[in-house]
């Protein structure tokens, strides 16, 4: 008797994001926060840039400026934090160190989200990303949504309907859903939605009779290239199943190097500028100098490392060192 043949184990790309990041890595120190509406702002205490899904839900948009929001914060009990970058490095260093012990091939795409090249079955692939997400919330505090699909493109696609559909459990891949429930999701989406497309871009694509993911998805992959670009040819062909966007190799240096904060007072005076300029230059260096130090051989990541450069405090110290804003 013939044996069953068994399942192919096709590659995969997983996409992984930080729910909330700032707001979470604040709760990763501060249980106390668990469950309450928190906010964390922009330098100088300008506006919020982050909010919990508590935050959210009382309607606080994101940017919104901070004296908007402080006359009701008692009465909503809000809790608004001065973000903490010391502190939101180093928590995205430990996740994506942990990450890497999942796959080989590890892209960080940013501070708080990045891809891995992965295979297996479906059922394997679920299971995968189940094991990502429960050791990211054991070994670092923070919650996580992963997205598996054939391309980054329905990876981040896959991603956001994880974290906004509670059946999926924190984790998508997209093809173990019925394809009908996806061209379901397709169509409900504006194209803006999609990784890469922004407002200009979406009114153009609107211009053209194309509203939806769905209908960009299904869109002449050729036509999209000579009425718009390569780049946007390769979105239309990753919606299609077509992966076109690779892992990232390591970049050997930066193309460049930006320390910059908000003023709290308007500067006037040529003495107050040479004294903020002396401050900056100096902490760009050191973030420079950091950075050269930390770059690592280690074939499990494509990309740096996400931790701050020019700091050698622990969490806990850059935690409690600096003077945080806090309305409860």
């Amino acid at each position: 008797m013939a044996r069953p043949a068994p399942m192919r184990q096709l590659p995969q790309i997983a996409h992984v994001d930080v729910n909330c990041f700032y707001a979470s890595a604040e709760r990763a120190f501060n249980p106390a926060l668990e469950g309450r509406p928190v906010v964390v702002l922009s330098n100088n205490d300008g506006c919020a840039v982050t909010r919990s899904p508590e935050a959210k839900r009382l309607g606080i948009a994101l940017g919104e400026p901070w004296f908007k929001l402080a006359p009701r914060a008692r009465e909503w009990g809000l809790v608004a934090l001065s973000s903490n970058y010391e502190l939101y490095g180093d928590i995205s260093a430990r996740v994506m160190e942990l990450l890497g012990r999942f796959s080989a091939w590890l892209e960080v795409y940013s501070i708080d989200e990045a891809f891995l090249g992965v295979k297996g079955t479906p059922a394997e692939l679920l299971e995968l990303g189940g094991q990502m997400k429960a050791a990211v919330r054991r070994n670092v505090g923070v919650p996580v949504c992963v997205g598996i699909a054939p391309t980054k493109t329905l990876a981040k696609l896959a991603n956001k309907w994880a974290k906004n559909n509670p059946a999926f459990d924190g984790v998508c891949h997209w093809e173990s859903v019925p394809a009908a429930a996806r061209e379901r999701l397709m169509r409900s989406l504006s194209v803006i939605e999609i990784w890469g497309v922004a407002a200009r871009l979406t009114t153009r694509l609107n211009a053209l009779g194309i509203h939806s993911i769905l209908d960009l998805a299904r869109a002449d992959p050729v036509m999209i290239r000579d009425r718009f670009s390569v780049v946007m040819m390769r979105t239309v062909l990753e919606l299609q199943g077509t992966p076109c966007i690779p892992m990232e190799e390591e970049r050997i240096g930066r193309d460049q190097l930006i320390f910059s904060r908000s003023f709290s007072t308007p500067l006037t005076s040529a003495a107050g500028f040479r004294q903020v300029l002396s401050v900056y230059g100096q902490q760009a260096s050191a973030r420079l100098a950091g950075t050269d130090c930390r770059r690592s051989s280690s074939p499990r990541s494509l990309a740096p490392r996400t931790s701050t450069p020019g700091t050698s405090r622990s969490p806990r110290s850059a935690w409690s060192c600096r003077c945080r804003r806090r309305i409860r």
